[in-house]
């Protein structure tokens, strides 16, 4: 808990309890009375350089009395009150760890003064108890993650020494599974700064499961503007679908009563199944009994995620990790495209959106070409996925029109092998290549995507590159 001191009655006293108990204070500057008194005499300590309030000498002392008589009595005043008075004072500068000034002028915000100020809560007060300490730390973090200010989480609790190891602290501080709780606060309320910094102490890998994915999706489609998001409609519209039916009405029921604990993933799933149509398959459909099931990419699951809830920037960060980038890629693109499709906001924000991530797949296919043999690129385009219930990424890219990137070098040289019969070991792509390409179609002329150069892509797409090479290896 914290305390702010303003000009009221008995705000000295209210202070010094404060501080007493080991609450932090927030003192308002030029507020008046007692307010002012302590703004001025912390500032003159400062000053002096002075840690003790028994190393005050007598000038200032005289200096800080004189503010008492002026701010507080206003010159009507008795010696014992004012020796009091003093009293009080040299209580709140030796606790002036635990008091943060604000000046309503300066840039801070109040709402950052005051998480600076609970965050100063004292924690050797109850240092034998490391379940105390560990409570008071996630909840300082999780309100960091409210209001957003990895700065002062940082500043105050993830790296408050530069000159010591700073994770090991945390992770003695905070257990683990608070770790894990604070990340998917992070995640669901799009904090990419605190999902970065916390996934230093969680690996991710080991920490997202089907269960723990599922309430990720539950709990961001719970958020307020919610309601009308297209995920929700389509799950609304499947309960329509089954109501409509009167002997279903029973499995309306159970589906109804387990929606927020089993199936909501599985509804997830039928969402992408539906908006990306052709032969894919719902991802999460056999894991609805495997909850504690690791999730073998993800990284690729919760660019899915991300892009599903409009989390761009945060989408693209899970994408530099993905297993599978181009496939991921792609998919991201067509759910942005879907988005934008049934918005009606009216803006261009997720086309935008879908057109990057197909730029990410162009570029990634056009790195794998350029380094590497014929074999390993075609096998990329042709070999057959499991994680799209054995499409083709020719047949995704396709199933969810993706134009830019069937017009690059790569995919124009595959779809070209397969005309002039060099490549014969998918009938699928043929015709995919056939009802893409006429019987002219040495004539045609692809226009390009207009894409970086190598030197500007930069390590993530080479990251990306070499995962989905790491990926193909076998085939």
């Amino acid at each position: 808990s914290s305390g702010i001191n303003a000009e009221y009655g008995n705000g000295l006293k209210t202070a010094t309890r404060a501080v007493a108990h080991g609450r932090a204070l927030i003192v308002l500057k030029h507020s008046g009375r007692s307010a002012n008194v302590i703004g001025a005499a912390m500032q003159m300590m400062e000053e002096e350089g002075l840690d003790d309030v028994e190393q005050i000498p007598q000038d200032k002392e005289d200096y800080i009395k004189d503010l008492i008589r002026k701010e507080i009595f206003a010159d009507n005043h008795r010696s014992g009150e004012m020796e009091g008075c003093y009293a009080n004072i040299k209580i709140v500068l030796s606790n002036r760890d635990l008091v943060s000034l604000y000046d309503p002028n300066d840039q801070e915000t109040f709402d950052g003064c005051i998480l600076r100020a609970i965050m100063k809560r004292r924690t050797d007060i109850n240092a034998h108890d490391n379940a105390v300490i560990t409570d008071i730390r996630k909840s300082q973090l999780s309100l960091a993650i409210s209001l957003d200010r990895l700065d002062i989480a940082k500043e105050l609790i993830l790296e408050p020494n530069s000159n010591q190891d700073n994770d090991a602290a945390v992770k003695r501080e905070i257990k683990s599974e608070d770790l894990q709780q604070l990340l998917r606060e992070a995640i669901v309320q799009n904090r990419l700064g605190f999902v970065e910094k916390l996934l230093t102490y969680v690996d991710m890998k080991r920490y997202l499961t089907y269960e723990r994915l599922r309430l990720l999706y539950s709990v961001s489609l719970l958020t307020p503007g919610r309601s009308e998001h297209p995920l929700t409609m389509f799950i609304k519209k499947r309960r329509e679908k089954y109501d409509k039916t009167p002997r279903k009405r029973k499995r309306i029921k159970s589906w109804q009563e387990h929606h927020d604990q089993k199936s909501c993933l599985c509804n997830v799933g039928e969402f992408l199944e539906g908006i990306i149509e052709g032969p894919y398959g719902n991802p999460y459909n056999d894991h609805i009994e495997q909850a504690d099931v690791k999730i073998k990419a993800p990284y690729d699951a919760m660019v899915i995620f991300a892009t599903i809830m409009g989390y761009q920037e945060m989408a693209t960060y899970f994408w530099g990790k993905s297993k599978e980038p181009i496939v991921t890629a792609l998919i991201a693109a067509r759910i942005s495209w879907y988005l934008e499709d049934v918005s009606q906001a009216g803006c261009a924000r997720n086309m935008t959106n879908g057109n990057e991530f197909e730029s990410k797949a162009c570029k990634v296919i056009e790195e794998v070409y350029k380094y590497f043999d014929k074999e390993r690129w075609t096998s990329i385009l042709d070999g057959k996925r499991k994680s799209l219930g054995g499409m083709t990424l020719i047949e995704l890219a396709t199933s969810i029109n993706a134009e830019n990137f069937i017009s690059v070098s790569p995919v124009q040289k595959f779809m070209n092998d397969i005309w002039m019969g060099n490549i014969e070991n998918s009938v699928r792509c043929c015709a995919v290549a056939v009802s893409f390409i006429p019987p002219s179609f040495l004539l045609l002329k692809y226009e390009k995507v207009d894409l970086k150069t190598e030197q500007q892509i930069g390590k993530t797409l080479q990251h990306g590159a070499m995962s989905c090479i790491k990926l193909f290896k076998a085939i």
